[in-house]
């Protein structure tokens, strides 16, 4: 299942390790994108060892669950079945850089939106130190970063209309507001799983009109004493960023956003 190789790649050696897993997908793969494991496949009930041998495609319910990158593309099968992929679970690897352009020494993070790396988010499984200056979108190499899950980055555009948004419920989600015209976008943060968990949001594009509400299930503001319900984002560039310590989200730093 396991096999660690040194392969020479660009006059240098990369050591890696890499895994064979199963995959379906609808939808092609390409060489470089992240993916996490299907930790939900099958009974929720049943004792299925296939939650531990099959990945996927990055989502909103997987982003937890990051396992590596691929090695080589794979097409798309719309039936169903299983397939066998290669996957870099530790070391260098080439990964998909979404990014017009990065600099050796730069840090990105999967995105949930297809795979690729695209900006930087928490450090952790799922974040990489890239290793090559690229001057346009393709592959890099880059060292995966090990530890615990960065929760991914999550690129998302708000619909037109407004209403409840889906984020990850943890890692960072940069938001564009372009489209939401008529009402206030919404999204719940639900309280965390385990002690250190993160979770940002930043408005990368600002709302067109309206708010983005942000209602926070248990969390306390900074001075440690004073209950945070919600946070309001409208403009480019407002964020916050909160922390799980096993209780509350506490707020670690924002930055214009509108706090309750």
């Amino acid at each position: 299942m396991n096999k660690n190789e040194i392969i020479y790649d660009n006059d240098a050696w990369i050591p890696q390790t890499i895994e064979k897993f199963f995959c379906s997908t609808a939808t092609a793969l390409v060489q470089g994108q992240g993916v996490c494991l299907n930790s939900d496949y099958g009974t929720a009930t049943a004792v299925d060892g296939r939650r531990l041998q099959v990945v996927e495609a990055p989502s909103v319910t997987n982003n937890r669950d990051f396992v590596g990158v691929l090695v080589s593309a794979k097409a798309a099968h719309t039936s169903g079945e299983l397939m066998v992929v290669e996957v870099v679970t530790k070391g260098g690897a080439l990964v998909n850089v979404g990014a017009s352009s990065v600099t050796l020494g730069d840090y990105l993070t999967c995105d949930v939106l297809d795979g690729k790396f695209y900006a930087a988010g928490e450090q952790g499984r799922g974040t990489v130190k890239v290793l090559q200056t690229l001057s346009a979108a393709g592959l890099a190499l880059a060292l995966l970063q090990e530890g615990a899950q960065s929760g991914l980055v999550h690129t998302q555009a708000i619909a037109a209309g407004g209403g409840a948004v889906v984020l990850t419920p943890t890692g960072r989600s940069l938001v564009d507001g372009t489209l939401a015209d008529t009402a206030d976008s919404t999204f719940t943060l639900a309280n965390g799983k385990v002690i250190g968990e993160r979770k940002s949001v930043k408005m990368a594009v600002a709302m067109a009109a309206n708010d983005l509400v942000v209602t926070v299930t248990s969390g306390v503001q900074i001075d440690r004493t004073t209950a945070l319900a919600s946070v309001t984002l409208n403009a480019q560039n407002e964020e916050f960023h909160v922390e799980w310590n096993g209780k509350t989200w506490a707020l670690l730093d924002y930055s214009g956003a509108t706090l309750a």
